[in-house]
């Protein structure tokens, strides 16, 4: 069977490490560059706590996002640094589909 050539045998790991540089470079930042991190973070604990987006609270975006970040706070609690973590988690396994398609686009 033949070999891919080293460039794409090495491009998971390298978008893993560059996501991974990039995750832990912005873990805790909370400034404007962000957004307005305290009103998500206190609507993901409102999911979390039970209550819903669009009847309980105002949401702007589509329900995906709460329902995985939120769906997560619910097990690993809603403070800066859990909330981090599960961010960071999803930034480095949704790397895995884009370096996919990155592959079938080139």
């Amino acid at each position: 069977m033949r070999q891919p050539p080293i460039s794409r045998r090495a491009d998971v790991p390298v978008a893993l490490l560059v996501m991974l540089v990039h995750v832990v470079g912005v873990a805790g930042y909370t400034g404007a560059f962000t957004g307005d991190f305290g009103r998500w973070a206190h609507e993901v604990e409102r999911f979390a706590n039970g209550e819903l987006p669009y009847r309980d609270f105002q949401w702007h975006f589509p329900p995906l996002g709460m329902w995985v970040v939120g769906g997560a706070a619910r097990v690993v609690g809603t403070d800066l640094a859990p909330l981090a973590w599960v961010t960071g988690t999803l930034a480095l396994l949704l790397t895995l589909p884009f370096v996919r398609l990155a592959r079938l686009a080139l």
